[in-house]
């Protein structure tokens, strides 16, 4: 569709989204002169794939700054290094268009991961291309409140083990909201001796 022919004879159309890769057309062409007899020609398409696209060596993506996460926070809160990345077309030529994470709400779990990108090239002609930068995510520490112990009569020998812990309230930030986290709350050295007092 939109076939047009530009002043430097030049053919151009456009292509459905809906085309398949193999898919051909014929686009019939007016030709007409000063001095020769008006003809037709008729031009034959064949849908190809898209140009494959992948990073330059030595410019690939990678984090901008620190790639450690602490649990709770989005892959988003990371930056990817969009001035050195260089991606290059098969024939050599730079393609520029837009870098950016895959997920970027993801919240991973805590390790060493990995964090996926997309890169979409600005003209059509190109694919998409996408791969991964390594990441870091470290445990994140609650907030700790509300914790008590029962009173207990003191007797000779007496270790922590043998006195009641009451459970708290641990809170820890998850995409920006405020959350409790379960579990379970016990003596950090229960065999520890206790004094009277």
């Amino acid at each position: 569709k939109n076939v047009s022919v530009r002043n430097d004879g030049m053919l151009t159309f456009d292509v459905k989204d809906t085309g398949s890769v193999g898919n051909t057309a014929t686009i019939t062409v007016s030709v007409s002169s000063d001095n020769y007899e008006a003809m037709s020609i008729k031009v034959q398409i064949l849908l190809t794939d898209k140009k494959t696209v992948a990073p330059k060596a030595g410019s690939e993506p990678k984090i901008s700054g620190s790639n450690q996460l602490t649990y709770g926070q989005k892959i988003s809160e990371l930056s990817l290094d969009k001035v050195a990345a260089v991606f290059v077309a098969d024939s050599g030529e730079t393609v520029e268009g837009t870098l950016s994470f895959e997920n970027p709400d993801l919240i991973p779990t805590v390790g060493t991961k990995t964090a996926k990108w997309t890169f979409v090239p600005d003209s059509k002609e190109y694919s998409s291309c996408t791969g991964t930068v390594n990441i870091v995510v470290n445990k994140a520490t609650p907030t700790v409140s509300g914790v008590t112990s029962e009173k207990t009569t003191y007797v000779p020998n007496m270790i922590l083990s043998n006195i009641t812990l009451n459970a708290g309230k641990a809170m820890s930030t998850v995409a920006g909201v405020d959350k409790q986290i379960s579990g379970t709350w016990s003596w950090k050295t229960p065999n520890q001796s206790v004094q009277a007092g």
